[in-house]
């Protein structure tokens, strides 16, 4: 019986390997025993042969496709997209950070920040935009003036930290923002220090302890200030996004050109400026009433000394301006006494400024009175700015008749 089983088995096998017909019923005759030896005899002959052939190239797709190195790459693509050429961007634990950098310039433009003892004539500033998001379940406070900007090129290396005096034309860091869990808080930061932070800054910080005094911010006060320090020490991407917000400062603003006379406007062009202006008597002929508008054209801060610009009677004999109105942003140093004490000017005067300095796009307006109650108006003949050695020399011919 069994030669006779095994003969049977046998045959069955060569069948389906002959035929193929994997699928066909197993004979009624075979029983479960002998079932389960042919499966398991069927089974083992494809495991060492194509089953693991298969499996080692399953293995090895991956590596081949290269899932995971697109989706990476896409996702870099991603982020670097969403930030602007002039922005820096910080991530840490408890918050988010975006920097962005909206125009760098000469401190000379700021007279009245430019004369702080605490600065130079040929400091610089960089305007900035921060928004700060709490991720955290606690609020903390942010100082901005903790906060400094460092630049280096080969021997020369400097800093910058943001401005906390007011009334300069700067916006001043001279306190703090409380930033609640999961608020955003947006303010301006001006930083004002040397000239190679502009270009070739490597390095932005913010401790909110030691090493600077607090100001006007009283530690006592603050809560949780240590939560938001970060210091951002990738070279490149600090100096690019500063690079970019001065040219993103440049590009914005207007190219300057000669202006445009108004009527009855006399019109000076020189190589470096555009001046406008009217010379007219007032009060019965006790004064004479110059209003100037001043267009720079260079691109470069342009600083003006007051009692240079006069008006001739004759060759040799001139009167510089008694009394002033300009916009108090414009001068230096100290500001001008009051001076109402012109009979018949309303308006609020001021005593001879010491200088007197353009805005950033290079634009000003002046006002001067002169004293003429000795002298008839229609003696003078000319107006002029009589500049020093590299400023600027203008005069123009006048009729008060």
């Amino acid at each position: 019986m069994k030669r006779k089983v095994m003969i049977t088995i046998i045959a069955i096998m060569s069948a389906l390997m002959l035929c193929g017909c994997e699928n066909e019923s197993v004979p009624a005759e075979i029983t479960g025993a002998d079932v389960s030896e042919t499966a398991a005899a069927s089974t083992t002959v494809p495991e060492s042969s194509e089953t693991v052939s298969e499996r080692a190239s399953v293995s090895f797709a991956p590596a081949e496709t290269e899932p995971e190195t697109t989706e990476a790459a896409s996702s870099e693509t991603t982020e670097a997209a969403v930030l602007a050429e002039n922005q820096l961007d910080y991530s840490g634990r408890d918050f988010y950070l975006l920097m962005e950098f909206t125009g760098a310039e000469s401190l000379q433009y700021y007279p009245r920040a430019a004369k702080l003892p605490s600065y130079r004539d040929d400091d610089f500033v960089v305007h900035s935009k921060f928004t700060i998001t709490n991720l955290s379940e606690r609020d903390f406070d942010f100082i901005p003036q903790k906060m400094v900007l460092y630049g280096r090129n080969n021997h020369d290396s400097g800093t910058m930290i943001p401005i906390s005096a007011s009334d300069t034309g700067l916006v001043a860091s001279d306190g703090y923002y409380t930033v609640e869990a999961g608020e955003t808080v947006s303010f301006d930061v001006d930083f004002v220090g040397d000239e190679v932070c502009v270009d070739y800054a490597y390095k932005i910080m913010y401790k909110a302890i030691g090493f600077r005094d607090y100001n006007n911010v009283d530690p006592d006060e603050l809560n949780n200030a240590s939560a938001a320090e970060f210091e951002i020490t990738k070279r490149s991407a600090v100096k690019n996004a500063i690079r970019a917000g001065k040219d993103f400062q440049g590009e914005k603003a207007s190219v300057p050109s000669e202006l445009v006379p108004r009527e009855g406007e006399y019109s000076v062009l020189t190589h470096k400026n555009s001046y406008c202006f009217t010379a007219e008597p007032i009060v019965d002929g006790r004064y004479i009433k110059v209003v100037l508008r001043v267009q720079c054209l260079t691109g470069e801060p342009e600083i003006f000394k007051p009692y240079r610009f006069r008006l001739y009677r004759t060759a040799d004999d001139y009167s510089s301006a008694y009394r002033w109105e300009f916009d108090l942003l414009l001068a230096g140093g100290d500001t001008p006494e009051v001076k109402n004490d012109l009979e018949g000017v309303s308006g609020t005067l001021y005593d001879t400024p010491w200088e007197l300095a353009v805005r950033s796009d290079g634009s000003a307006e002046y006002t001067m009175y002169f004293n003429s109650a000795v002298y008839e108006p229609s003696e003078y003949y000319k107006f002029c700015y009589d500049g020093e050695k590299g400023e600027d020399v203008f005069e123009c011919i006048i009729n008060m008749e």
